[in-house]
């Protein structure tokens, strides 16, 4: 994750987590691991922002923006492990055709 991009709502952007990870990086990775191993809720996790950002310097019209989401850190972290489980597994259960 890029460090200074797009904060969650929480308003924690990753160069918190990054920083601070000596302090909070026992909570995270247990909370991740909850939600993994445990099927723990993701009720508060699960919220996420919606906001538009210009893609041109003076935007007159919806199309000169791009919607971009808002979501926590841990939310996008859960979602990364469970990505790259599924790279694994989803060539075999689909086929190119």
């Amino acid at each position: 994750m890029h460090p200074t991009r797009a904060p969650g709502t929480d308003g924690m952007s990753a160069i918190f987590y990054q920083k601070y990870w000596n302090i909070v990086g026992n909570d995270v990775t247990s909370m991740v691991l909850n939600v993994l191993n445990f099927d723990n809720p993701m009720i508060e996790l699960n919220k996420t922002n919606i906001t538009l950002v210009p893609k041109v310097k003076q935007p007159t019209r919806m199309k000169d923006f791009q919607p971009i989401s808002l979501s926590n850190v841990a939310y996008k972290l859960i979602f990364k492990v469970l990505d790259n489980r599924l790279k694994v597994v989803l060539p075999q259960l689909i086929s190119e055709n």
